[in-house]
């Protein structure tokens, strides 16, 4: 009796084994199928003529409009017209018609610092920043196209995130017709899904300045961050050095990102992210609430820190630029004070301290999305950590350009640049008033741990609300749900608390194009994948190389 048990027990156990391992190889399959096909192939160039009639805006602006070899940008008419009706004298070398993008990106800062045109309740500009390889939108990824364009339409205030906020569960093709419609003969595309809020009139059809950084346009900003300081700081090597230095491209984009944000401020999101909410209306009064953590600690609304100005020894051109700082526009803040946000971040990882499996922290931030004002002490720190790493990797090795890219390779570029990399200059900065309350990051931020009775003092009138999928404030700083930037994760495998993309939280889909990705599968890949099925199964090898 007992052997036959024994045998049934086993051969359960066998059975369940090998359906897991026959899960993990069909999502491996999938993946190397990803691998193997590489980025999607761009169209055709005879399919090209389509560009006008499906993607109205992206003709008109990143094909036709105006720019040159460093990028394309569109700056609202209405922003420039507010400068010429009061006649506001313009900065030492800044024009209301620039002629490079880097000169645009130094007029948008003076317009943003000057008119107030700050996303609602922060001290963060409304510029939206992106970033691919060259301006040809013919030679592009294809799948990439929708959401640029809706980028563009939130920057131009004409997207369906505006209007009609009724239909925000209405997964279907819609017809328009119009100068900004999509295909004149058919649905374009699924509309993104409209946010469950109703816009309030601060944030209807406010604009926003957008960018598109070539890789020409990103060195022609880290020059000028470069030229710009003349009180580098003496431990560490500049940012262009750094920059050059960084082997792989994923690893220049991610430090592209933070030093954009760091040096212009306001939104980066990635080529295949698109917005389920404009970034106008990202933090509202309720984000702002007093909140407790997972020991019940309560935590009050954001302090009054920042907005921050240049670093000192700055040029005329540059520290010009934020000369006549005034606050936000009229109507726009919720009686909070002059307490406002500096720093908007999002989540992609909220796990349990033993099984986090892909990931280096329980909770881990997004990059893919990032929003900030000019010089945040986050950014400044990801930086100054960066370049350190930099420097200490080649300090014992030969002048040789083989040697050092050798050993920049090892490093792997989730933890050196990546989302690893966000998350401990923000745990960094927000260390001494975690501690203080008696909190630590990942108990303050997780979502999964119902909260204890209150250990705080708090003066709030309002009782916080429970521990648990809310935006969390914290010095200057916003840590939104896992559902703001990581919405619409699968149900079934390793959810994290993520909501569906009609969610009220939602305001960026993370589509995952993978365009980073190489064309072919080495060796060093196969070392990727045997460390995610380790991590995924056992919960181990967790310092494994995560990217090829």
């Amino acid at each position: 009796m007992r052997l036959t048990m024994r045998r049934t027990l086993g051969t359960v156990a066998l059975s369940a084994v090998l359906s897991v391992a026959l899960v993990y190889c069909f999502w491996c399959g999938l993946e190397l199928y990803a691998v193997f096909r590489g980025p999607i192939p761009p169209p055709h160039p005879h399919r090209n003529h389509d560009i006008d009639s499906r993607f109205p805006l992206i003709h008109a602006y990143l094909v036709h409009g105006t720019g040159d070899e460093g990028g394309r940008w569109y700056i609202p008419p209405s922003w420039i017209d507010a400068v010429n009706a009061t006649e506001t004298p313009l900065p030492e070398g800044v024009s209301l018609t620039p002629t490079t993008v880097l000169d645009a990106a130094y007029l948008v800062v003076w317009l943003c610092s000057t008119q107030g045109r700050m996303l609602r309740n922060t001290n963060i500009p409304r510029v939206v920043h992106q970033s691919w390889r060259d301006a040809d939108v013919g030679g592009w990824p294809r799948g990439l196209l929708p959401f640029v364009e809706e980028w563009l339409e939130v920057a131009t205030g004409t997207s369906p995130l505006q209007h009609s906020p009724s239909r925000h569960h209405e997964f279907q093709f819609e017809e328009r017709s119009g100068p900004h419609s999509g295909h004149p003969h058919g649905p374009r595309y699924p509309p993104p899904p409209l946010p469950p809020l109703h816009p309030s009139p601060s944030t209807a059809l406010l604009s926003h300045a957008y960018f598109l950084w070539t890789d020409t346009g990103m060195s022609s900003l880290l020059h000028a961050i470069a030229t710009s300081t003349h009180t580098p700081h003496a431990s560490i090597p500049g940012v262009g050095p750094t920059y050059r230095h960084l082997p792989r491209p994923v690893e220049r984009a991610d430090f592209w990102r933070v030093q954009v944000l760091r040096w212009i401020g306001g939104v980066y999101a990635d080529t295949d992210a698109r917005p389920l909410r404009e970034p106008a209306g990202w933090v509202q009064g309720a984000d702002l609430r007093a909140w407790r953590d997972a020991g019940g600690r309560v935590f009050d609304s954001p302090q009054i820190v920042g907005p921050y100005g240049p670093p000192e020894g700055v040029d005329r051109l540059y520290g010009g630029l934020f000369e006549g700082t005034r606050g936000v526009e009229e109507g726009e803040g919720e009686g909070d004070g002059e307490a406002r946000v500096n720093i908007i971040l999002g989540i992609e990882a909220d796990d349990e301290e033993s099984w986090r499996m892909g990931y280096h922290y329980p909770v881990q931030l997004t990059q893919w999305t990032l929003a900030s004002a000019p010089h945040h002490p986050i950014l400044e720190g990801y930086t100054e950590r960066l370049c350190l790493a930099v420097h200490e990797a080649l300090t014992n090795v030969s002048e040789g350009v083989d040697g050092r890219e050798s050993v920049l390779s090892a490093l792997d570029p989730v933890d050196l640049t990546g989302p690893v990399a966000v998350t401990a200059a923000t745990r960094a900065y927000l260390d001494d008033a975690l501690k203080a309350a008696g909190s630590t990051f990942d108990t303050a931020f997780t979502s999964r741990l119902p909260p204890r009775s209150s250990t705080s003092n708090s003066k709030s009138r309002s009782p916080p609300p429970a521990s648990g999928a809310v935006s969390k404030p914290l010095l200057d700083t916003l840590i939104l749900p896992i559902t703001a930037f990581s919405p619409g994760r699968s149900t079934y495998w390793h959810n994290m608390g993520s909501k569906p993309v009609t969610h009220p939280d939602a305001r960026v889909q993370h589509m995952a194009q993978g365009t980073w990705r190489k064309g072919r599968v080495g060796w060093g890949h196969w070392g990727v994948e045997v460390g995610k099925a380790c991590r995924t199964v056992l919960g181990m090898c967790r310092d494994w190389r995560k990217i090829d």
